[in-house]
């Protein structure tokens, strides 16, 4: 009988650890947020009225995977979704786009919101 007890006492145990590391990590972080709070009008990212809308970017290419068919951008602000200068994975309309392009290359690009995605349309190096 006193093996409940022990369970319930080593059960609280745990869980005060794992919310103590928990709050230790959001503090590291700076806040629960994990540094994302200063990316105000990132709720336009979900906006429907961007489906489908063609828009444009610059930026410099991180990363091509063949496999999955996307390219790593840290891209430029874009003013239309009032997005900072941040790093993203774009999934490519057709990786055949790809063929003039490599990982630091400066690139101008078009992309549409589709299906939930931000697909490249149209990708070139930079003039």
């Amino acid at each position: 009988m006193r093996i409940l007890p022990m369970m319930a006492a080593i059960a609280l145990a745990v869980s005060t650890n794992a919310a103590a590391a928990n709050e230790n990590h959001d503090k590291e972080m700076g806040n629960s947020t994990h540094g994302m709070d200063n990316m105000k009008g990132m709720e336009v990212m979900n906006n429907e009225q961007t489906v489908g809308q063609q828009l444009s970017g610059k930026g410099m290419v991180k990363a091509i995977d063949t496999e999955a068919q996307t390219i790593t951008i840290t891209h430029e602000p874009i003013p239309a979704l009032q997005w900072p200068t941040m790093t993203m994975k774009f999934n490519l309309d057709n990786f055949s786009l790809t063929q003039e392009i490599e990982v630091n290359d400066q690139v101008e690009f078009e992309f549409v919101r589709a299906n939930g995605d931000y697909v490249i349309t149209a990708i070139k190096p930079q003039e």
